[in-house]
């Protein structure tokens, strides 16, 4: 021990003394009292020793009465009064311990709860800023998968356009060689292959046939009159053979002047909204009133793939005193995937219709009703047509489907009711050219009952149609619904 120390316990020991404190029994007091406590029940040796202690010095000494207790306290008194002291001492640094380390107990609990609290919000944090940079990664990989897929669409595109500049050049070329007046060295606009040239002509002639029946049609359907009282439009069923086809007839009154309305409909039978690869045939007679043109009209399919047609079109004005007629015909080749297939105007009405029927799940006599007719820009067609030609569609198209097609494929099916009569979709999915394709194979009622086996024999009968068999799936995929009565 120090010597501060022991100054500072000297000057702690006189505070102490001049207190009122109680007199302590001595060591031998102690023993005595242990023996009497062993030997008599009527107190404890600890209500003794507060009964002694309760007993306190005469605060009336004076000082020097108290220098002389402490001078009568023996050696042993003394030292039990120091280590009274030190236990006194002990039981408040432990008591201060305990309370300090109750306090960073409960310190270390809060801090924990905080701790706790600060890395969820951080896990919480890290992991919406995951979510968010995975989002982002999925838009771009999908922006490159587009990217790639529209790269390729572009290098596919080049490489027909290299192949016919090449094919164009041999011609030039070759047409050169053979050729040795000036004629072939005459400027035009666009030079267009001989077979565009001679549809153009052929084209050009028929509308000198159609424009020389315009006043007998128009007496025929009591369309020569300009008087105003005509009511409504008219159609008529003519005979052809087997089946037929309806006349569609119609005639309004404009409130414009007369050169005003036929300027607006010769610009209107152009078609100069149509400017896509947009070609015009300059080698026709007349051209004052007659064009020739050729167009290209672009459409992206549900799958994603662009697909075209290329449409060609002769248009002629006859232009007399009192009247001005315009004749045209058109002729839609398919390109692409569509390669092969044509279409005139004619076909393209009966498309219209179908695809208005379908789309709009109207009832076949719909075709038939006055106002629809009057709204619709097509040519009239019977109900009867319009059945033939939908199943002559669906032939073609379930061998069109029959074709792309792969050896494997997966089947998905569901049924739902509706009244008494059950019906079930079932779609195909494969892939062509690395794309996945889901194409709706039937939807057709369950004639046979709604179970297992009559599910199994559907699915059969409409693979047959595509002359496909139960070996070539690889994966079915159905809704099941159970319904359970309470």
């Amino acid at each position: 021990m120090s010597t501060h120390d022991a100054a500072f316990l000297e000057e702690v020991e006189d505070f102490l003394v001049s207190f009122d404190l109680p007199i302590f029994p001595t060591l031998q007091t102690g023993v005595q009292l242990l023996s009497d406590a062993e030997n008599s029940d009527e107190a404890s040796p600890t209500d003794r020793v507060k009964k002694e202690a309760a007993q306190p010095v005469n605060s009336a000494k004076s000082s020097k009465g108290k220098k002389k207790t402490r001078q009568v306290l023996d050696p042993v008194a003394k030292h039990e009064l120091e280590k009274a002291k030190d236990r006194k001492r002990r039981s408040v640094y432990r008591e201060r311990r305990r309370v300090e380390k109750e306090a960073l107990q409960q310190q270390v609990g809060e801090l924990t709860t905080e701790l706790a609290e600060v890395q969820k919000a951080k896990e919480n944090e890290r992991s919406l800023a995951t979510s968010a940079w995975e989002m982002m990664a999925k838009r771009q990989l999908q922006a490159r998968v587009n990217a790639e897929e529209k790269q390729r669409r572009l290098i596919r595109v080049i490489e027909s356009r290299t192949a016919l500049i090449q094919e164009f050049q041999g011609v030039m070329q070759h047409g050169l060689g053979n050729v040795h007046d000036d004629v072939a060295y005459q400027h035009k606009k666009i030079r267009l292959e001989p077979s565009d040239a001679e549809f153009y002509k052929v084209y050009a002639m028929e509308l000198d046939t159609f424009y020389a029946q315009t006043d007998e049609f128009l007496r025929n359907y009591g369309l020569d009159s300009t008087d105003a009282s005509w009511d409504q439009s008219r159609r008529q069923w003519k005979e052809d053979g087997e089946t037929g086809y309806y006349i569609y007839t119609d005639k309004y009154v404009m409130p414009f002047a007369f050169r005003q309305i036929c300027r607006f409909l010769w610009c209107v039978a152009q078609m100069q909204h149509r400017q896509e690869d947009r070609e015009h045939f300059d080698g026709v007679e007349d051209p004052e009133n007659t064009s020739a043109f050729k167009f290209r009209v672009t459409t992206c399919l549900n799958s994603g793939r662009s697909v075209s047609v290329l449409e060609r079109a002769v248009v002629r004005r006859y232009v007399r005193d009192d009247r001005s007629v315009v004749v045209w015909r058109s002729f839609t080749e398919g390109e692409g995937m569509f390669t092969g297939m044509h279409a005139d105007e004619r076909t393209m009405d009966i498309f219209k219709w179908m695809e208005w029927v379908v789309v709009r799940n109207l009832a076949l006599s719909e075709v038939d009703d006055p106002m629809t007719r009057s709204l619709v820009a097509a040519k009239p067609i019977s109900p009867k047509a319009l059945v033939r030609y939908m199943r002559h569609v669906a032939a073609k198209v379930g061998a069109r489907i029959a074709v792309d097609m792969s050896d494997e494929f997966g089947i998905m099916f569901d049924g739902w009711t509706s009244g008494t009569l059950h019906i079930v979709a079932v779609y195909g999915h494969f892939s062509k050219d690395r794309i996945l394709q889901q194409v709706m194979h039937a939807l057709s009622s369950a004639e046979y009952g709604q179970g297992t086996d009559a599910h199994i024999e559907l699915i059969d009968a409409i693979l047959d149609v595509y002359q496909n068999d139960f070996s070539m799936i690889v994966s079915i995929v159905a809704e099941t619904v159970r319904r359970i009565k309470p």
